[in-house]
């Protein structure tokens, strides 16, 4: 009896043993492996001294960040219309002020710094010290060890009040505008450069400007010492001169990113985003292409002058405008507005008085689409998805009255209204013939006399094309099918 039960004890233990062989391979076999990211960093003071006389390049704080990701709206834009709006990439999106590193090291004295245990994937890299201005890596792949090449951070540079010579924003320099300031010649921004402006400061630029479209960006962002916040804004960019073109810049936290006060300008290629305002364009002849707009909290575009004749002044295309109370307002004098993608906005477009031409543009997931109210519009080719209000006309108390003509437009919805009259005078039927409708019983999207007789017209919709218009939308690849 003895001799069974020393036997089952072996067992036991030859049984417990061999499991555990087992977890401890099944272990090294899972095991992630990771790497080194190390380099050097220089400091250069850039005043004719060589960087070797910088004996101690220690505290260059090194911090290494996951990739930030686009929300669902603009990834979703993104996938649909690739060539709609500025490109998107980390350099738009991340802000190491408002993520959290991964690992952190510090440089020795020589520069040189080593982040260890970094497992396989795609980062961002910012190098970081007082008085300099950072430096930004993004998306380094790591699948390897992986060695940087020399990094060189520069002073950050404070800006005075008043700039009566020309001046130029160097690559990969950091400035700080501590308060409003006013530069009286010429500008010119080889792009890369981050200036970083403090709360209520504003810049005047009253001389012509000169960016590089084919470089990095140019940063206009809050300063480096106070987090972007609701209630933190700087006042703004202001351009006083004709014939402008302001082009690859990033505004971010301010109270109104840029105002065009000079006639015949352009901004293209620019991402603003997180701002009260986007851009107000007061002066004749404004025109903007390729740009992203993104959570804005009042108006993307801002167009106000007195109403003019049909002759129009001001365009704008190829851009995104994305969780935005209001897109665009339209006021005054003759706006165009083709091929841009409004999605997820309270309001996509505000057309108020004067004459606009809307087409070739799609409209998605926002709460009301176009609202109408008091001017004359040409609403053609324009592709509406899953709106609220696609369409809804508002009395005007102190401008003509609404006179909307919908043309060869592909309505997609089926439920909600795509186009809807709030009761008010209008001098006659509203023109909703030739458009594609999706839905077999179109009255149910519409709102008119015959859903509340204080809406004296109707929207004639009939005859109606019986297959989607090819030509709507937008007319740039990557348009939905």
């Amino acid at each position: 009896m003895k001799k069974n039960t020393y036997k089952k004890h072996i067992r036991h233990i030859l049984l417990v043993f061999m499991l555990f062989i087992a977890l401890v391979s099944c272990t090294n076999t899972t095991k992630v492996e990771t790497f080194r990211v190390s380099g050097r960093v220089y400091l250069d003071w850039e005043d004719n001294s060589s960087v070797d006389s910088i004996n101690d390049l220690s505290g260059v704080v090194v911090s290494l960040y996951e990739q930030v990701h686009c929300d669902s709206l603009t990834t979703q834009a993104s996938d649909l219309y690739p060539f709609i709006g500025s490109v998107d990439g980390q350099d738009i999106f991340f802000d190491s002020a408002e993520h959290s590193q991964t690992t952190t090291t510090l440089t020795k004295a020589d520069g040189t710094y080593e982040l260890s245990g970094v497992e396989s994937g795609t980062y961002n890299i910012v190098f970081s010290k007082t008085g300099w201005g950072d430096v930004y890596i993004y998306a380094i792949h790591v699948d390897g060890n992986t060695t940087i090449e020399q990094i060189t951070m520069f002073p950050v540079i404070e800006v005075p009040s008043m700039v009566e010579t020309e001046y130029t924003f160097k690559h990969n320099h950091t400035y700080i505008v501590a308060a409003s300031t006013i530069f009286t010649n010429k500008c010119i921004f080889e792009g890369g450069s981050r200036i970083r402006i403090r709360p209520s400061a504003y810049i005047d630029f009253m001389g012509m400007v000169q960016f590089d479209g084919n470089n990095s960006f140019t940063y206009f962002i809050n300063s480096s010492e106070t987090k972007l916040a609701q209630n933190y804004r700087w006042e703004g960019l202001r351009f006083v001169h004709d014939n402008i073109i302001i082009e690859k810049v990033l505004i971010k936290g301010a109270t109104t990113g840029i105002s065009l006060m000079g006639a015949n300008c352009t901004i293209k290629n620019s991402v603003f985003d997180q701002l009260t305002n986007g851009v107000y364009a007061p002066s004749d002849y404004s025109f903007i292409e390729y740009c992203t707009f993104s959570n804005i909290a009042t108006r993307a575009v801002m167009y106000n002058q007195s109403s003019g004749s049909d002759t129009i002044k001001h365009g704008i295309k190829y851009s995104l405008f994305v969780s935005c109370h209001e897109g665009l307002r339209t006021q005054g004098q003759a706006v165009s507005i083709t091929d841009n993608l409004f999605m997820g906005n309270s309001t996509g477009i505000f057309s108020f008085s004067g004459y606009h031409e809307i087409e070739h543009n799609v409209f998605d997931l926002n709460d009301t689409a176009i609202v109408i109210q008091g001017c004359t519009i040409t609403i053609r080719q324009n592709e509406f998805y899953d709106n609220m209000y696609s369409n809804k006309l508002l009395p005007s108390y102190y401008t003509t009255s609404s006179t909307p003509i919908f043309r060869d437009n592909n309505f997609y919805q089926s439920s909600n209204y795509a186009i809807y009259i709030s009761p008010h005078p209008l001098p006659g039927d509203i023109d909703a013939t030739l458009n594609y409708w999706e839905h077999q019983d179109v009255s149910e999207l519409l709102y008119d006399k015959y859903d509340n007789p204080q809406t004296t017209v109707a929207i004639n919709y009939v005859p109606r094309s019986e297959t989607p218009i090819s030509s709507a939308g937008i007319r740039t690849p990557g348009r939905r099918g």
